[in-house]
């Protein structure tokens, strides 16, 4: 009997922690926004959101890879089919035992977000027609594909700061039309595969028993003085958390909009290693991690091939010589 009324409890816990994080949390972005909820003391923002509860859903949930997001503008649409046709000899997904969750790197929802909203059924039919153009085993990783557009003009595209932040912001904040997230690839149009499997090794990187993490990424090396060393923008994140979403709108986005730097990755990494922001800082920032799956240069002289000498785990790469 006491064992029953224990399992009753812990149940009816666990369901009141998945029904207050699925309830609405555009919903709690928006007032954020519109200034009716007040933002949380730093004291208490992320107590409730640390690693507890992240295990908590990743148990729950049984957390995985979901989705693939590529944002680019109209004038990236020869780079993304050639993101595309790389996909040919270094297929998403390959061969994989089965596994409670399903096969690695399978069943993956792409989304293709274009940051304009212009001749919108023009350009839905060539994406449409890109896609269905790739093989049907490279077709069979993932679940669906969706086509979406925001609402950026030409100054505000992509490839320029205050498009890129607009854009994340989005994502981050349900914007992109991303439904019942977990974790979520943030794809850049000029990143590519260097070996197969690339979205399966992906998603291993979610799944149990791997670490729970908000953020994963790798380091960006000094552009300049102006950009010191950063977190890549490229990376996976936990939008099934709303703990990334808190983190994101309590500390990144107000640096952001008060001007000082336009790049979302480096005011984490900036946050991050601020001392007076320590006492926030710290319980997040072992959620921040590091792998070495992902290399993204600056114009790099070394080529891909020189780079999987050093680095043989990497399975995307972008800035490297020679690379198209």
């Amino acid at each position: 009997m006491r064992n029953t009324v224990r399992h009753v409890l812990l149940f009816s816990v666990i369901l009141n922690v998945l029904l207050l994080d699925l309830s609405g949390w555009k919903n709690v972005t928006q007032k954020q926004r519109n200034g009716s909820l007040p933002l949380l003391h730093p004291a208490n923002c992320l107590a409730g959101f640390d690693a507890q509860n992240i295990r908590m859903r990743q148990y729950a949930y049984r957390a995985r890879l979901t989705h693939l997001v590529i944002v680019f503008s109209k004038r990236q649409m020869a780079d993304l089919q050639r993101l595309l046709h790389s996909w040919v000899s270094h297929p998403p997904c390959k061969a994989d035992v089965p596994r409670p969750l399903g096969p690695l790197g399978r069943n993956i929802h792409l989304v293709l977000h274009v940051s304009e909203s212009r001749k919108i059924a023009r350009i839905q039919a060539k994406l449409e027609v890109m896609y269905k153009g790739l093989p049907p085993a490279i077709q069979k990783c993932f679940q669906d594909m969706s086509v979406s557009f925001g609402e950026l003009d030409n100054s505000h595209a992509v490839e320029y700061d205050w498009g890129r932040w607009i854009l994340f912001d989005h994502m981050v904040t349900g914007y992109l039309g991303i439904i019942d997230p977990s974790y979520v690839y943030y794809m850049n149009v000029h990143t590519r595969p260097v070996a197969s499997g690339w979205l399966g090794t992906l998603d291993s990187l979610c799944r149990w028993p791997s670490a729970p993490f908000l953020i994963k990424g790798t380091m960006m090396a000094a552009q300049n003085t102006t950009h010191p060393p950063h977190l890549s923008e490229e990376a996976l994140y936990y939008l099934g958390s709303s703990a990334l979403r808190l983190f994101y709108l309590n500390y990144i986005s107000p640096l952001i909009a008060s001007g000082k730097d336009h790049f979302v990755e480096e005011c984490i990494t900036r946050f991050l290693d601020d001392p007076t922001q320590q006492e926030t800082s710290s319980q997040v920032a072992h959620q921040v991690q590091y792998t070495d799956v992902l290399s993204f240069a600056h114009n790099s002289p070394f080529t891909v091939q020189q780079l999987l000498v050093t680095r043989p785990n990497t399975v995307l790469a972008r800035g490297y010589a020679g690379q198209i």
